[in-house]
């Protein structure tokens, strides 16, 4: 929220300032699939596959995110009219079809772009994960080589993207489209489940991490990177997006 808010208001700070709010609104979105695929993975790694648990999990995941959503759609909406309103002039009002597609939370499987509320495009980009979800962890927990297969699987097209699709040198509000594509994001989710699943697989030794993590994070803020986001080239490309929703 923090970080939509500099955006939208325009308001710079010194390099670090600028460079640490970028990255963490660009990667929070990153951070959130991940955790989300671990989640997931955690509380479902053991259950039985059947009609039971694809009702419970699409019951539970549609009271996790829709009303919330409706809530933010709403509130834009009504906002953004308001002011119009009180003038006496005439408020802008959203197509019926991108009403729609946002209250259904469908658009991300036609233009993720198009969500209503700002940063909306990772819930509804999420909303596509959990359609595969099942079958992601079913090949998960099959065996190591299956876990192993699916990654590179998501990695690919993902890889597409950041080499041959998007652009470096060209604005990035041009690629927006694409950079929000689900395809574009979905090899993080996959990580996160398999990491969940397989974490037997991975010792970790507590003791390490402690010492590794707040070096990690300082050199992630102030290691130098260049790129544009919202016509501020000294900012590193990314978006604020999940966020809220986190």
């Amino acid at each position: 929220m923090f970080c939509h808010y500099l955006s939208i208001n325009g308001i710079r700070g010194s390099w670090l300032v600028n460079q640490s709010m970028a990255r963490i609104g660009s990667y929070s979105v990153c951070g959130f699939y991940i955790l989300s695929g671990m989640s997931l993975g955690l509380v479902y790694a053991s259950r039985t596959m059947n009609r039971d648990f694809l009702a419970e999990f699409a019951i539970k995941r549609v009271c996790r995110i829709v009303p919330l959503f409706w809530l933010a759609i709403t509130l834009n909406v009504w906002l953004n009219a308001i002011p119009a309103l009180l003038s006496g002039g005439q408020p802008v009002w959203h197509e019926a079809r991108r009403l729609l597609l946002n209250y259904s939370l469908l658009f991300a499987w036609v233009n993720p772009a198009d969500s209503i509320p700002m940063g909306g495009w990772s819930i509804g980009v999420e909303m596509v994960f959990y359609a595969f979800f099942p079958l992601i962890l079913v090949l998960a927990r099959h065996a190591m080589q299956t876990a192993v297969l699916v990654v590179c699987l998501a990695v690919a097209p993902a890889a597409v993207f950041a080499f041959g699709l998007l652009r470096p040198a060209a604005d990035f509000s041009g690629q927006w489209g694409l950079y929000v594509n689900p395809l574009n994001h979905l090899f993080l989710f996959v990580i996160g489940i398999v990491l969940a699943v397989r974490r037997p697989a991975f010792p970790v030794r507590r003791k390490l991490l402690a010492y590794a993590l707040p070096g990690l994070v300082v050199a992630f803020l102030v290691f130098p990177a260049g790129g544009n986001i919202y016509g501020a080239p000294e900012l590193l490309v990314g978006d604020c997006g999940a966020g809220l929703y986190i």
